[in-house]
Parts: structure tokens; sequence; C-alpha cells
């Protein structure tokens, strides 16, 4: 497979961009989006990089069967271990971090999984299942009798 030079681009341009945005620019809004927009580039041409067969794939690939549940549930789950780290003084932000991104994934993926054995419980993560939807006749032409 020949190496694509659009990743590695992209992600020295954030790099570069972000440096100067943050230190001599004193982060100048137009320039943060344009970084934000640069870090965005690199990882998704970075993904067509991989090959299927690799363990980052199957972890991706493992949470996006699991992305409505990270959405609906990722602020509740999160914001209470972020409570309960400042509760017990923790103030190490790599720990906020490290914690609030796991929690924010992996809770969420476990809620689902547990609310897939029940219809009760699967019901709120995906309504559409359930509701019947009323069958529609074909359109007819105006004027049709």
């Amino acid at each position: 497979m020949r190496k694509k030079p659009l990743p590695l681009l992209l992600g020295a341009g954030f790099l570069l961009l972000a440096g100067i945005t943050f230190t001599l620019l004193h982060g100048n809004r137009a320039l943060s989006l344009l970084c934000g927009l640069l870090a965005c580039g690199a990882v998704l041409s970075a993904t067509q990089l991989w090959h299927p067969d690799t363990k980052l794939c199957q972890a991706l690939n493992l949470c996006s069967r699991d992305t409505f549940p990270i959405y609906l549930l990722h602020t509740i789950c999160a914001a209470p271990v972020r409570s309960l780290l400042l509760h017990f003084g923790v103030q190490n932000p790599v720990v906020h971090i490290a914690l609030g991104l796991a929690a924010s994934f992996l809770l969420p993926m476990a809620a689902g999984h547990i609310a897939a054995r029940g219809p009760v419980f699967n019901f709120f993560l995906y309504p559409t299942r359930y509701i019947l939807k009323k069958q529609t006749a074909p359109c007819t032409a105006v004027g049709e009798p």
C-alpha cells in the first residue's frame, strides 16, 4: 500500500497553526476554527489509510454500533464522573479527561447493550422500532377518481 501524504500534511499544518495561534496570536477565533478543521481533516483522511483488519478499525466498528446510545447518554454518564472526581478532590486535568472520555463512551455502550435485552428499555433508545407506521395509499393524479 502506498503511503498518502494528505494526513501527514493536514496534521503538520494543524500543529503549526495551533502553535502559532495559541502562542503568538493568543487564541484568534478564526484561526482556532481553521485548526479544528485541519485536525478533523487529518483524522478523517488518516482513517482511509487503515486496513480493515487492524485492531483500531475493529474497536471503531465496535463503537459504531452504539453511536446513538453514546450520543444520547454521553453527558448523562460523564457529568457524574466529573462531580465525583471533584468531590473526592481530584484536580488533575489528565485524570478528568481520561475518565470523562472513558465514561462518555463505555457507560452508554453498556447501557445500550443492557437496553437491547429488553424491549421496555430498548424503546427509549430506538422508539421507531416499536411505533407502528401507517400504510399510505399511492398518490393519484389530480382529477382522477
